[in-house]
C-alpha cells in the first residue's frame, strides 16, 4: 500500500489486468451477477437504485444495468485509478453512473437510500470489513 493509513487495500498490476480480461468479465462477473438475480423469488424491485460497492473498474456496469433495469447506478470505490477506469467504462456503455470516491466503511449517503447492493470480490481489500457491513445494512 502507499498510504499506510489507507482503509482498504490497493488492487495489484495482475488484479488490474485480470479485471479486464474475458475470462473475469464472462466467466466470473456475469456468473455473480446471474446468481444475485436468482436469490429473488419474487419480482425485484422496480426501478431500484442500486450500488456496486467496490466497483472497480466498472465492468459490472453493463451487467447490473441488464439484470435489474435500475432507475440509477451507483458505482462505489476507494481507489481513484479505478474510479477513472469506472468514469470511462460508464461513458463507453452510454450509462449514466453516480461515482463516488470513498471507502466501504464510511459511504456518504442518506440511509436506506439504495434497494440493490452488488459487492463482489470486494472485502479483500477492505480494512474495515464489520464498519462497511454496518453501512451495507
Amino acid at each position: 500500500m502507499n498510504n499506510p493509513a489507507a482503509t482498504y487495500v490497493e488492487e495489484t498490476r495482475f488484479g488490474f489486468w485480470f479485471l479486464q480480461s474475458h475470462v473475469w468479465q464472462h466467466h466470473v462477473l456475469r456468473v455473480a451477477i446471474n446468481d444475485l438475480r436468482s436469490l429473488f423469488a419474487g419480482p425485484l424491485p422496480e426501478a431500484p437504485v442500486l450500488m456496486d460497492a467496490g466497483c472497480g473498474q466498472g465492468k459490472s456496469f453493463g451487467l447490473l444495468a441488464e439484470a435489474f433495469k435500475p432507475a440509477r447506478i451507483i458505482g462505489l470505490d476507494a481507489d481513484p485509478h479505478s474510479l477513472d477506469c469506472s468514469r470511462a467504462e460508464a461513458k463507453r456503455l452510454g450509462l449514466d453512473v453516480q461515482l463516488i470516491a470513498s471507502d466501504c466503511a464510511a459511504i456518504d449517503l442518506p440511509d436506506a437510500s439504495v434497494d440493490l447492493l452488488f459487492c463482489h470480490q470486494t472485502f479483500h481489500h477492505l480494512v474495515e470489513q464489520e464498519q462497511a457491513l454496518a453501512e451495507f445494512w
